[in-house]
């Protein structure tokens, strides 16, 4: 049997009649067809606001999950929702001195009293442990150093402090192994309107940043922050998301080089980016409308959207 034959017994004989009736419509109704195009990328504009993009894990669970509510209250009981977690040490290795510890409690003090949108602070500073004695029964903080007195010798206390702080159940997580650390973990409040990144508070972390710079590690250089956590993952992973629209800059770039060089003209180019821009805005429209957010999963859909693209051009370029 001849490969005419075979192609005609084939479904792909439905795909190219497609294309060529899709190809003869263009030729005989350009400017309906140009119409068309234009209209249907007009639209594609009106919903393009209402898209997300979301970081937080409870936004990317479905509310109607069958434990989504349970998971919910478990979190907020256990404070467990887009905490920052900063750790300090001393370039060199030993443990904070009193005047690095009374910075960091004044620094603590000052967003815990004054941000509304921290929701609560835990610290090695705020590590207590019970003392009981003939007449009484107190829970004091561990690590206590006396910052109204500044000139007051406590390097011995601290090094006993410290040393408690490495034998209680803390150590590991509020406390280094060798206590030369000392560990402030930040839980900041949600949004209350939902923005184009969903309900986590972006800008909270490079208020914080820029906070504990200017008051803590400007005065104490020998001090080193490292930023971890939940929040510095979504952080950063909207950092990476921010990335997206200059690699398609890159990559479209590459493209009016890439085709220029093989093909010899601009235009080829100029068709292909404008026919992946009529393919992906009605694709974003459709996520905006169906209110399906763009996360880690479908970040990429533009990138998938253009190599699928640039195959069928290269195709049928070849069959024209």
């Amino acid at each position: 049997m001849s490969s005419a034959k075979k192609l005609n017994k084939s479904p792909v004989r439905y795909l190219f009649r497609g294309l060529y009736l899709c190809h003869m419509m263009a030729l005989n109704y350009p400017k309906i067809i140009l119409l068309s195009f234009f209209l249907i990328l007009g639209l594609s504009l009106v919903p393009l606001p209402n898209l997300k993009m979301l970081l937080s894990i409870e936004d990317l669970i479905d509310p109607d999950f069958q434990t989504y509510e349970e998971l919910k209250q478990l979190k907020n009981d256990f404070l467990d929702q887009d905490e920052i977690f900063i750790l300090l040490k001393p370039k060199e290795p030993r443990p904070l001195n009193k005047q690095e510890l009374c910075a960091l409690r004044s620094w603590i003090f000052d967003i815990t009293e004054y941000r509304k949108d921290i929701r609560a602070v835990v610290s090695t500073l705020g590590i207590q442990w019970p003392k009981e004695t003939d007449s009484k029964f107190q829970v004091t903080p561990i690590l206590n150093p006396d910052c109204l007195r500044g000139e007051k010798n406590e390097e011995e206390q601290l090094k006993k402090s410290y040393a408690q702080l490495v034998t209680s159940p803390w150590k590991g997580s509020l406390i280094g192994n060798d206590g030369n650390d000392v560990g402030v973990l930040i839980y900041p409040n949600a949004r209350s309107d939902s923005s184009f990144y969903g309900t986590f508070n972006l800008e909270v972390i490079d208020e914080l940043k820029k906070s504990l710079f200017d008051n803590v590690l400007t005065k104490h250089p020998d001090l080193k922050a490292h930023w971890i956590g939940d929040g510095i993952f979504q952080y950063y992973l909207k950092t990476g998301y921010e990335t997206v629209p200059g690699l398609n800059l890159l990559i479209s770039l590459f493209v009016i080089i890439f085709f220029f060089f093989f093909l010899g003209t601009f235009k080829s180019s100029f068709l292909f980016l404008q026919l992946v821009t009529w393919i992906s805005l009605p694709v974003y429209a459709g996520m905006a409308i169906f209110d399906h957010p763009i996360d880690v999963l479908s970040s990429s859909l533009s990138l998938m959207i253009f190599v699928a693209s640039l195959e069928d051009f290269i195709f049928l370029s070849k069959l024209s």
